[in-house]
């Protein structure tokens, strides 16, 4: 199965660190089932953590909630988000 395609162009370098991200990330996505965010890890709002997927039903909703009671982190703003994880 392809999950990812890179196009580099014969003219343009290549970025390791960016083909490694996205392999780390691969692999963290098929361990926790959560969604890595842009500019991970380096996010300048969950930082090293990890997005969840929006819940399908409120027993899940429930579960997730309990499960992960603790784990989530404050926003810059003050706010708290709905769906971070902190980075297993």
């Amino acid at each position: 199965m392809v999950r990812t395609i890179l196009y580099y162009p014969l003219e343009l370098g290549r970025n390791i660190k960016e083909i490694l991200s996205i392999v780390k990330s691969l692999q963290l996505i098929d361990r926790t089932g959560a969604v890595v965010p842009a500019n991970w890890p380096r996010n300048e709002t969950v930082k090293d953590g990890l997005l969840l997927l929006a819940p399908t039903s409120r027993e899940e909703a429930r579960l997730r909630l309990a499960q992960f009671k603790g784990c989530v982190s404050c926003l810059p703003s003050g706010r708290r988000p709905k769906r971070t994880l902190r980075r297993p």
